[in-house]
């Protein structure tokens, strides 16, 4: 009889399945065996259970969504009215071109083939040296055109009179003295009714400017007090030299030095 390893593996192999499904069919057997009780015992009290359970009440029908009404028209909104100005003209001049609107006639265009005015009077730097040159000339009428030109004529222009504060509208030389005409616009006053208050108050303003830019500018109290002592607008003594000041402060100081000295000795004696 031949040795044949390959017969001996398949018979191992065979009695190695028949042993395990032997072993799979009881094991199954004891599992139906074991659980087959328990599921008895259990199955009752299921029944039970889902028997005295209530059935679900219906629920109440969905109501059917109400449609949208439609949004009523509103009433259509009206135009913002524009606010009627009732702002005077006046009121957009500077202070200093207030004081002569009561001679002020109109803004005239000056067109070099047809000029408002023919008299040259010379260069300003506001609107009193204009009106002043053309009382000096014997003018009625005086223009000031491009800032610093000073016109005449015994006439009112006849050119187009145009809006003041849209082409009467470059700045005098002198900064703060408002509008002094326009570039081919002369900016017209009559020469008659001028106060001469108003030389006066001018002449007073402008000592009065002086002195509070130099008193502010000053940088010790010192020379704020001689700023104003000095001014001859004034009514009030001139103010005393600085070494005058300095001497008599030495004399005050050693008379005061002399009674302390009297008063100590006359203490040691007593």
């Amino acid at each position: 009889m031949s040795f044949n390893p390959l017969d001996i593996a398949k018979n191992f192999i065979n009695q190695s399945a028949n042993s395990i499904s032997t072993s799979y069919d009881k094991v199954s057997s004891d599992v139906i065996n074991a659980v087959t009780p328990i599921v008895q015992s259990i199955k009752p009290n299921i029944l039970s259970s889902t028997q005295s359970t209530q059935p679900i009440q219906p629920t109440q029908p969905i109501q059917p969504i109400q449609p949208i009404q439609p949004i009523q028209p509103t009433q259509p909104i009206q135009p913002i009215q524009p606010i009627q100005s009732n702002i005077n003209s006046i009121n957009l001049l500077t202070p200093y071109e207030k004081q002569y609107e009561s001679q002020y006639i109109g803004c005239y265009t000056d067109d070099p083939s047809n000029p408002s005015m023919n008299n040259l009077l010379g260069k300003v730097s506001n609107i009193y040296e204009c009106i002043n040159l053309g009382i000096n000339n014997n003018y009625e009428y005086v223009g000031i055109r491009g800032g610093n030109e000073c016109f005449a004529s015994n006439n009112i222009p006849i050119t187009q009179s145009v809006d003041r504060y849209k082409y009467c509208n470059v700045g005098c030389d002198e900064i703060g003295k408002g509008n002094c005409g326009g570039f081919f616009y002369n900016q017209v006053y009559k020469t008659s009714n001028l106060n001469n208050s108003n030389i006066v108050s001018e002449q007073e303003k402008a000592n009065t400017i002086n002195i509070l830019e130099n008193f502010i500018s000053s940088d010790n109290d010192l020379k704020k007090i001689s700023i104003g002592l000095n001014n001859d607008n004034f009514n009030c003594f001139k103010p005393l030299n600085m070494y005058i000041i300095f001497f008599w402060l030495i004399v005050l100081l050693f008379l005061i030095y002399l009674l302390f000295e009297y008063i100590y000795q006359k203490k040691i004696k007593n």
